[in-house]
């Protein structure tokens, strides 16, 4: 990881498949860049090696005998000089099969990348979320059109995630039964526009009608969180105040240690991310932020947008169109979702039925995605020997 252990979705990939591997009997290392200090960094259990700047060179020679290297991240443009040159040097000399993870959504984002793409240009696959990225499709101008293998040949295998994969299993230790559940809807995740926080926000007032608590947890101090949250009146820190269960503001909460977040949201009749995106960017993609609900036995709430563009690669419906998948929430429906949200929790037999399907629904996303990846990583090396 050579951004350090951010304690994000990358962090959290990371931490899925070193357990997948490490449990399926592979012999594999996790090292991080020390650069930088992340706040949220604690926020993850991983076993994890960081590595100073002035050592990362040498890092070569304790990977030589392994047969690939996963590269999660880049240092970004804010990480020192030397950390952004070493380890592009470090990259360069490495000489196993190597694959790129891109994890990074928005166009935004990868511009604060340090030496991405000469990065990319090491590596013998590479996998995005959705081909219709701007990384996708910047990737395909580069390295998939005729002038551009004329003029820099390269074979560069680019492949869509079917799902990044979370193994279910140790989360189930957190599932209650529905009379201890609260009525309370909790937003899960770092504060992030295209995570839509502000709709939580928008929704309490229409929640509080049907005496719904509302609540954010993960919402860390940051420039554009304090101008939606911190100076909104109808909000109140969490952790400030003494009354949780009042249903007249949103409660916030800051950055959490994923376990106690997750007894915390288990305990919530629903669960939500407000993940969304222009819908080329969607593919195939989950976030582990509304995985994780529905792996605690929470209702889930989704972007109303999200589950009209990305279909089940199963069923072959979109996921708003399967029945009792979820709550699926837009600014155009808050009204509606709240009328739905206030039905589920007044029938154990029906908040049954919708925490069942989206268990059985989203069950897509656990750990087999991992071992697809592993497996197609499997078959391309046997493939150059």
């Amino acid at each position: 990881m050579g951004r350090g252990v951010e304690g994000c979705g990358v962090t959290r990939y990371v931490v899925e498949q070193y357990n997948y591997m490490n449990n399926s009997g592979y012999d594999v290392k996790v090292f991080s860049t020390k650069d930088k200090n992340w706040g949220r960094k604690k926020s993850h259990e991983l076993v994890v090696e960081e590595i100073k700047n002035d050592e990362l060179l040498s890092l070569k020679q304790r990977l030589v005998g392994y047969d690939v290297v996963f590269i999660h991240s880049v240092p970004s443009t804010g990480h020192s000089d030397e950390c952004q040159n070493n380890f592009l040097e470090l990259i360069k000399s490495i000489d196993c099969f190597k694959v790129f993870i891109q994890n990074d959504h928005l166009k935004a984002s990868m511009n604060r990348n340090s030496f991405m793409w000469e990065t990319v240009e090491e590596c013998d696959l590479v996998y995005a979320h959705s081909l219709g990225s701007y990384f996708s499709e910047t990737f395909n101008t580069k390295y998939n059109n005729p002038l551009a293998q004329l003029m820099n040949p390269t074979d560069i295998e680019l492949v869509q995630f079917n799902g990044l994969g979370m193994d279910f299993k140790p989360l189930e230790k957190y599932k209650k039964k529905f009379h201890e559940k609260k009525r309370r809807f909790t937003y899960i995740g770092r504060f992030a526009r295209f995570k839509h926080p502000d709709r939580v926000i928008e929704l309490q007032e229409h929640l509080s009608k049907y005496a719904i608590i509302t609540e954010l947890r993960g919402i860390e101090k940051s420039i554009g969180a304090k101008y939606l949250i911190y100076d909104n009146p109808i909000v109140v820190e969490g952790e400030k105040y003494n009354n949780p269960d009042d249903l007249s503001v949103a409660h916030v909460y800051g950055p959490y240690k994923r376990s106690e977040a997750l007894e915390e949201l288990s305990e919530s009749m629903f669960g939500c991310n407000f993940f969304e995106l222009a819908s080329e960017y969607y593919g195939g993609h989950m976030e582990y932020a509304s995985i994780e609900p529905i792996a605690v036995g929470t209702v889930p709430v989704f972007s109303k947008h999200w589950g009209e563009n990305v279909v089940h690669p199963e069923i072959g419906e979109r996921f708003i169109d399967i029945e009792k998948s979820g709550v699926y929430v837009g600014p155009e429906n808050y009204e509606e979702s709240a009328e739905l949200m206030f039905e589920i929790s007044n029938s154990e037999t029906l908040y049954n039925e919708y925490v069942d399907t989206s268990t059985e629904v989203f069950s897509i996303f656990d750990e087999r995605c991992i071992k697809r990846v592993i497996s197609n990583v499997e078959d391309k090396i046997s493939l150059d020997k």
